[in-house]
């Protein structure tokens, strides 16, 4: 391991930054109105306004392991996270999809060609009822304890998620979050700051 990679740890999201999960969520949310079609909705951003019931029906539908197959990978997600764990070896993919989901995503993303020694952190169920911008910040601070690391570059399509992480930063490793993190919104945007400072 080299210098870069002995200081720096990379966590990479799932949904939405590695693959696309589209058709699972538009066939949960179809199921999901059949069972409550006086208050069936008709898009993802309706979700947040619906009852607490229609949402836990909907999640456990969207989490079904059989249904993980229908995710599409994202067009560079496999070579961009080739790249970043040859760069830096420590490398995460940090996913809230439930820990029920890991059989079914680990087998998926050696279909689609993802490297093995990557490693897949899913949402444990003693953690469902933590807010995962929440519950993503704490695996950050975990593993920067674990390893020690004095880097951290994390990509996720969620700002809050984010935002969270640079706030556990800036309480419990203000050192690193000063100059030494890079946050960014997908691979494209990783890969787009990698090639104007090469």
């Amino acid at each position: 391991m080299n210098d870069e990679q002995e200081k720096t740890i990379a966590f990479v999201d799932g949904d939405g930054v590695l693959w696309n999960c589209d058709e699972r969520f538009d066939l949960a949310l179809k199921l999901t109105n059949k069972w409550f079609p006086d208050s069936a909705i008709e898009n993802m951003d309706q979700l947040k306004m619906s009852s607490n019931m229609f949402k836990t029906v909907f999640w456990r539908i969207a989490f079904n392991p059989d249904l993980v197959v229908l995710d599409t990978p994202i067009a560079i997600a496999q070579e961009t996270l080739d790249e970043i764990y040859h760069r830096y070896y420590r490398t995460w993919i940090l996913t809230s999809n439930p820990e029920q989901t890991f059989d079914a995503r680990a087998v998926w993303l050696e279909r689609h060609g993802f490297l093995p020694n990557v490693a897949l952190l899913t949402k444990p169920e003693s953690e469902q009822y933590t807010k995962t911008t929440r519950w993503k910040a704490e695996m950050v601070h975990q593993k920067i304890i674990e390893t020690g690391a004095q880097r951290v570059i994390f990509i996720d399509d969620e700002i809050a998620n984010s935002d969270q992480v640079a706030t556990m930063l800036l309480i419990a490793h203000p050192a690193i979050l000063d100059g030494h993190t890079e946050f960014y919104g997908s691979l494209a945007a990783y890969r787009d700051h990698i090639a104007q400072s090469s």
